[in-house]
């Protein structure tokens, strides 16, 4: 099977089978981990033969059926090697793609990387061996390694992926930039040049929550200043914070934005941008920042229309 081949080529030196206390460790970090795994990210009855992986580097005893979680993919012999390297991570994922023709999208480990690890599992971010425990802080690389790197490697992968659209980038980095119990290392931030290729995609005209999320969104960008929750507060969340607020800027800066898109962004800037109160703002109660001392506008009466697309 091309699983045994894909594992015969994974480094084994880097399981410590003889050291006494890098076992012990790896099993305490196990029970962590599998706890975790069990919250809807891998089907309870498969989660102890990802244990005989995760503590040997085999995918199955030589006494035991030859038969595999319907979920295995590359993605998952990734997170649970001992190197995380990223000279060994792309090799895993390399030598998946090559093995089974996938192209340059490995389609499996992008979905149980987006679904099943930060779908099911969004509220578990702060659960002992969750996020922290899979990654190790590391999802910015994966995003690289199965997102792409670059432009060119961004529209090549999304030829097969439709799960990053701008609107769920939007409404994701709307918490990330204003919340702190939002997980410090949420995937989409990393992801904001490979969600603009989905710009041109993005219904305008949709009617809800649409109607109020993108334009409160570009609000809050273009008067974070104003709102600025991390600042003397917290030194990671407000480097990261600014960190996407300013590339989104130069992104809906830019001379060639998609016109529906621009035109919100033109009105978010101005003085009626910002103290216009959207329907759902009371869901970020930070926001009356945006409105002190000033009269607020009316959602209804005053407020701009999404353009037609």
């Amino acid at each position: 099977m091309l699983l045994i081949k894909l594992n015969d080529k994974i480094n084994k030196d880097a399981w410590l089978l003889d050291d006494k206390q890098w076992v012990a460790e790896r099993k305490k970090r196990w029970r962590r981990l599998s706890a975790f795994l069990r919250k809807g990210v891998i089907r309870p009855k498969d989660v102890k033969y990802y244990q005989t992986f995760f503590l040997t580097g085999l995918l199955h005893k030589p006494d035991d059926e030859f038969e595999y979680p319907h979920e295995l993919c590359a993605l998952i012999l990734m997170i649970l090697h001992p190197d995380q390297s990223e000279e060994n991570l792309r090799g895993i994922y390399k030598y998946n793609v090559t093995l089974f023709n996938k192209g340059e999208c490995d389609d499996d480990s992008v979905d149980f990387f987006y679904r099943s690890i930060f779908g099911s599992a969004r509220d578990l971010t702060n659960l002992e061996g969750g996020y922290r425990d899979i990654f190790h802080g590391q999802e910015e690389l994966y995003v690289k390694i199965l997102y792409g790197d670059n432009e060119d490697e961004y529209k090549l992968r999304r030829k097969s992926r439709g799960d990053q659209n701008f609107s769920s980038l939007c409404s994701s980095m709307m918490e990330f930039i204003l919340e702190e119990s939002a997980y410090e290392n949420e995937f989409r931030q990393y992801l904001i040049d490979f969600s603009f290729l989905a710009v041109e995609k993005t219904d305008f005209k949709e009617r809800g929550r649409m109607q109020d999320d993108m334009p409160r969104f570009l609000q809050t960008i273009a008067h974070y200043e104003l709102l600025d929750p991390f600042k003397n507060v917290n030194e990671l969340r407000y480097d990261r914070a600014w960190k996407v607020v300013n590339h989104l800027r130069d992104r809906f800066n830019e001379p060639n934005l998609y016109p529906p898109l621009k035109e919100l962004w033109e009105f978010a800037k101005t003085k009626e941008g910002r103290l216009t109160e959207y329907k759902f703002s009371h869901e970020y109660p930070i926001l009356e920042k945006l409105h002190e001392g000033m009269e607020k506008l009316s959602p209804v009466k005053k407020r701009r229309k999404l353009p037609s697309k």
